[in-house]
């Protein structure tokens, strides 16, 4: 249950964030789950500011491309984030947190507006608060530390930080310097780190050699696909490569949990952890080999190549066009004066109500918190399930665990997507379309499909969507959207990209690269 002005021992939380090696234990039957009431608002009466008593620091961890259920803490079989784990243990831990969209840009434009979207778009809506603007306008200071190119200033992603520094993020001294320098302050600090991200290419002494498993629905997706593989290689083979990437990209999920730590220790060393609204989340999830590729994917990416077609390009890899579960299930812990350690909360949420529940913890009620449509998860009137997109489709996570994925036109005709509804609690994996055997629940979820789209905010205000593209060309394609066939591009028009920052903040030197690092 919440509890307003329940405080855990700073010896204890200091005593969790030292664990960093591998022998942190995980939540499992012996830690019973806590339902988190839906009580009164952890806010001061009246507007604005924070509580006096409340926290004065919000710190946003937002870990780009971090399935859920590769961390511990989330019952994956390998220990991937004890200090993660040691957040979920002195927070609450959201079993099942759905993000706006299985890409990024979407999905960090509600994170930011608490606005939720139907299709694609790059940059924040220029008539809606953003959280760094309503934190900014209660007196906070803010600051941003992005290593994502697409959350760029053009696209609007620096609006109200009086810092705001883009840099690959290899290292988090600028962001400690921040929460050092700004120690007897009230901040609102936005850490957004591109690691897990594809590549899958942790620092060297990250690398620990422990490869991913290889589930039996996987090989029988690799059975199945055999015979449409241009270049020869054994099974073995293909099995081995994909459990080395997977190993990979939880290795990279290893370094940053210790980048984590880092921050929290650096809120702890300035006495200020116990005050702290900590939010740890991700802006989608990845594949990893889990499902087949579509035909016209497969040979795009094949065209894209120059090279034959192996095994392994016949299944997905990473994200964008699908919102299947392991797309959009994303991580979601919220540490806080007000909640109960541990608590486990099992409902759906919706990633549009994240901003106003950040802003009701840290008690900010400035004007422009009315125009964001979403609410206070640990509020009374928090409408029931989530929705979620991209441009090939939409779905809707309903609180009883049935799942509609509606195909869009563009998902239709290019990616032969068709209706499909699964049951989650007897088919996690999404394997089994029931929507043929299910009609009337069909149409009852298409209606909330309906009802969700409806409040969502215009397609673009600006720019239109080409010109975006064009302006965005690099980054789309660093970060693999053009490659991977989610964005299609005539030409790149915007130069190298350079490290940002602003006041208060100086540019980092972006170390040598060592060895994938």
């Amino acid at each position: 249950m919440l509890r307003p002005g329940n405080t855990f021992p700073l010896l204890t939380i200091l005593a969790l964030l030292l664990e960093v090696t591998s022998g942190c234990s995980k939540s499992g039957p012996e830690d019973p789950a806590v339902a988190v009431a839906r009580t009164e608002e952890g806010r001061a009466p009246g507007a604005g500011g924070s509580t006096a008593a409340g926290p004065k620091h919000v710190l946003l961890v937002v870990i780009d491309t971090l399935r859920a259920d590769h961390l511990s803490c989330y019952g994956y079989w390998r220990e991937t984030s004890p200090n993660i784990d040691a957040m979920a243990r002195r927070g609450v831990r959201f079993e099942r947190a759905i993000s706006q969209s299985s890409w990024t840009s979407p999905s960090m434009i509600t994170l930011m507006t608490g606005q939720r979207l139907s299709r694609r778009r790059l940059n924040l809506p220029e008539d809606r608060p953003t959280l760094a603007e309503l934190f900014k306008d209660a007196g906070y200071r803010t600051g941003a530390f992005v290593s994502n190119p697409l959350l760029s200033h053009k696209n609007g992603f620096n609006r109200g930080f009086d810092s705001w520094m883009s840099s690959p993020l290899r290292e988090v001294g600028p962001v400690v310097e921040w929460l050092e320098e700004t120690a007897a302050d009230d901040t609102f600090t936005w850490v957004h780190f591109t690691d897990p991200h594809d590549p899958y290419l942790p620092p060297r002494k990250m690398r620990s050699q422990i490869l991913g498993r290889i589930s039996e629905e996987q090989s029988a997706l690799l059975d199945l696909a055999g015979g449409r593989s241009e270049e020869p290689g054994t099974l073995a083979e293909q099995r081995a490569h994909i459990a080395r990437e997977v190993g990979l990209y939880d290795d990279e999920i290893v370094s940053v949990d210790r980048k984590v730590r880092e921050l929290l220790v650096a809120l702890q060393r300035a006495g200020n952890l116990e005050r702290a609204i900590v939010v740890l989340t991700s802006d989608h999830g990845e594949t990893l080999w889990e499902r087949l590729e579509s035909d016209y994917l497969v040979e795009h990416q094949r065209q894209q190549r120059g090279t034959p077609t192996e095994l392994q390009h016949l299944l997905k890899k990473t994200h964008g066009e699908y919102v299947y579960q392991e797309l959009v299930r994303v991580p979601l812990i919220i540490m806080a004066p007000q909640l109960t350690p541990g608590a486990i909360e099992s409902s759906v949420a919706e990633s549009v109500n994240l901003a106003p529940t950040v802003l009701s913890l840290a008690g900010v009620t400035v004007q422009g918190v009315e125009l964001l449509i979403g609410k206070n998860l640990f509020g009374e009137d928090v409408p029931p399930g989530a929705y979620t997109m991209t441009n090939q489709g939409e779905a809707f996570v309903s609180e009883d665990g049935w799942k509609l994925i509606l195909p869009t036109a563009e998902g239709q005709l290019s990616y032969g997507q068709v209706i499909q509804l699964y049951d989650l609690r007897a088919d996690p994996g999404e394997r089994r379309n029931l929507a043929a055997a299910e009609p009337e629940r069909v149409a009852q979820l298409k209606r909330r499909i309906e009802d969700r789209r409806a409040t969502a905010i215009a397609l673009q205000d600006g720019p239109d969507w080409e010109e975006q593209s064009r302006a965005n060309a690099r980054a789309l394609r660093d970060l693999g959207y053009v490659d991977g066939g989610l964005i299609e591009l005539e030409e790149e028009s915007d130069p190298p990209p350079q490290p940002e920052s602003s006041a208060g903040v100086q540019d980092q030197p972006v170390p040598e690269q060592e060895d994938g690092l």
